[in-house]
């Protein structure tokens, strides 16, 4: 349960971070 939680939490970072990269592009 707790890996689940941390690897969302990992995947919205790394999605948000994803999206800021674009949106620059």
């Amino acid at each position: 349960m707790v890996m689940g939680g941390v690897k969302k939490l990992a995947g919205t970072v790394a999605g948000k971070a994803s999206d800021k990269v674009v949106s620059g592009a």
